[in-house]
């Protein structure tokens, strides 16, 4: 009786099998990465200050104060970029809390179109209640 421990090699998997098991893998990890969360933390507090700043609250945050606080930024300098990041992340904070977002209705993305957020000139500083 040989007591020798036998080797097994491990099947292998076919590559495109393999190559799809690596690509799901990577939108997983990728689906919310560590830097994106933390950008978002990030961005959030700076909403929620706005916001606080102003008297009013970020959670759950109305449709002028997303698009005052956007146009106040833009009015910044900021680039679109961060403007897109920081419009995600107003909307991760409220997907995470359960909360609609802002502008997820109907009348709000029929009157903005696809491609705009918010009406700068309809959501402006009135709106908000600042000058």
């Amino acid at each position: 009786m040989d007591t020798a421990p036998t080797i097994v090699e491990p099947a292998t998997l076919p590559t495109a099998f393999v190559e799809e098991m690596l690509l799901a893998s990577h939108f997983a990890g990728a689906f919310r990465a560590e830097a994106t969360l933390l950008a978002y933390e990030s961005d959030w507090r700076v909403f929620a200050r706005f916001c606080a700043e102003r008297g009013r609250e970020a959670l759950p945050a109305t449709e002028a104060a997303l698009c005052t606080f956007l146009a106040h930024e833009a009015a910044k300098g900021r680039k679109a970029s961060t403007l897109d990041r920081r419009y995600g992340a107003i909307k991760w904070k409220h997907k995470t809390a359960g909360l609609a977002v802002p502008t997820d209705s109907e009348a709000t993305k029929a009157r903005d179109g696809r491609h705009q957020v918010c009406d700068w000139s309809r959501a402006g500083a009135q709106t908000f209640g600042h000058e």
